[in-house]
């Protein structure tokens, strides 16, 4: 389970890789990766929800440090993401059609969450075409990485003979 964690660090290269190739400003391309491999990796935390909830702050906290300039948003809305992932998988089962849905409200919550956290604190002007770009644009490019991913640590899931739990 502990090799699981390798998937967000190298996520998070690969963010920054592709930060780098993909203008800030651009309309459809907005990555996640990150949170996104936190959320593929949940359903194989079943039993040890405390550790999964300890990656998705490491991480968000990382993430911000390395991409981000506000500090503690990434941690606390990553937890937080991490929490609603864990809980509805407990409810639903972990289906490709089902984990998409799941990944793309996530993406949606996080998006508003993170809205919401930088209007509270004074960062940001209250613009619903900003909150709705931001939430569009992050869609699609972070649903096929959910996807490729999805089945990439479902193969190293079984090579490494991790059981998913839900």
């Amino acid at each position: 389970m502990k090799k699981l964690m390798l998937i967000p660090l190298l996520s998070i290269l690969l963010e920054m890789v592709v930060s780098c190739f993909i203008p800030i400003d651009t309309n459809y391309w907005n990555t996640l990766f990150t949170l996104v491999a936190i959320l593929v990796i949940g359903p194989y935390f079943g039993t040890n929800g405390k550790l999964y909830y300890k990656i998705a702050f490491g991480m968000g906290l990382l993430y911000d440090i390395l991409c981000n300039n506000t500090l503690f948003l990434g941690a606390v809305t990553f937890t937080l993401i991490a929490f609603l992932n864990f809980s509805i998988y407990q409810i639903l089962s972990n289906f490709i059609a089902t984990s998409i849905m799941i990944t793309g409200l996530m993406i949606i919550i996080y998006r508003l969450v993170s809205y919401l956290l930088l209007l509270l604190i004074g960062y940001l002007k209250w613009d619903v075409t900003l909150l709705i770009h931001s939430i569009t644009s992050s869609l699609l490019l972070n649903i096929i990485y959910f996807v490729m991913l999805y089945y990439i640590v479902r193969f190293l899931a079984k090579k490494w003979k991790i059981i998913k739990f839900y």
